[in-house]
């Protein structure tokens, strides 16, 4: 009688001899692909995104605001608040003032405390008050040489007054030279001031002059400092007042 094992299935012949017939079990593979397994962490990280929440949220938050608050004083507030402090309107032909109902057509220095190159009007260009060898003024232009200031006269003036001098911010190399030119005639250069020298007075015949040009130069060879002052500028219409 065959019986089986697990080599195979056994049984004897009458003349007693052991056969063993080895059985086989058939093993189809499994041909099913399995799921990929998809990592969570791209997931969770993609779900999470930028670390908006927490510490570094609030860090890039008050950043942005920062630059954001930096961008808009440097556009709007900088450019208004300087042109206000100095009583002048900003533009192409740089600062723009009155004096007397005279308006200037372009205004410009070689150089301003605020980065603006622009004459002030009421202080000095180093943003102190005019001082001219120990005397201070009240009304003036503050400027820096190379400077050139240009007022629409328009015919209507008839007399032009101030003094000059280099302003004591300038230090002791502030060597510069005033000039004045009515319709590109030069009516009047100064010698070089420095800060040593006392305020030199200026007084123009005006008549039928359309446009005044207050020019402020270095002395030839410094161009270091250059601080200069138009001190007490007028100017006088119709018939002019006796000179004193």
């Amino acid at each position: 009688m065959p019986w089986t094992s697990s080599v195979g299935i056994h049984w004897r012949t009458p003349e007693g001899s052991l056969i063993i017939l080895p059985t086989f079990r058939s093993r189809r593979p499994n041909m099913a692909k399995k799921p990929k397994v998809r990592s969570t962490k791209g997931a969770a990280r993609s779900r999470k995104g930028f670390p908006w929440k927490g510490p570094w949220g609030v860090i890039l938050l008050v950043v942005g605001v920062l630059l954001l608050a930096e961008i808009l004083w440097v556009t709007f507030g900088k450019g208004s608040s300087s042109a206000g402090s100095q009583g002048a309107g900003q533009g192409k032909s740089g600062a723009s003032f009155k004096i007397d109902g005279f308006s200037t057509l372009r205004a410009t220095a070689g150089w301003s405390r605020d980065g603006s190159n622009q004459p002030v009007k009421g202080k000095a260009i180093g943003d102190g008050p005019l001082r001219v060898h120990g005397k201070h003024f009240k009304d003036g232009i503050g400027t820096h040489a190379d400077s050139e200031i240009v007022f629409d006269l328009g015919g209507r003036a008839s007399r032009f007054t101030c003094q000059v001098g280099a302003d004591e911010g300038g230090g002791s190399s502030d060597r510069v030279i005033f000039r004045v030119l009515a319709d590109g005639k030069e009516l009047f250069k100064s010698p070089v001031m420095t800060v040593e020298m006392d305020a030199l007075p200026v007084d123009l015949d005006l008549t039928g002059v359309k446009e005044l040009l207050l020019k402020v130069e270095y002395d030839a060879g410094s161009n270091s400092w250059g601080h200069a002052n138009w001190l007490d500028p007028k100017f006088f219409k119709g018939s002019a007042p006796a000179r004193p």
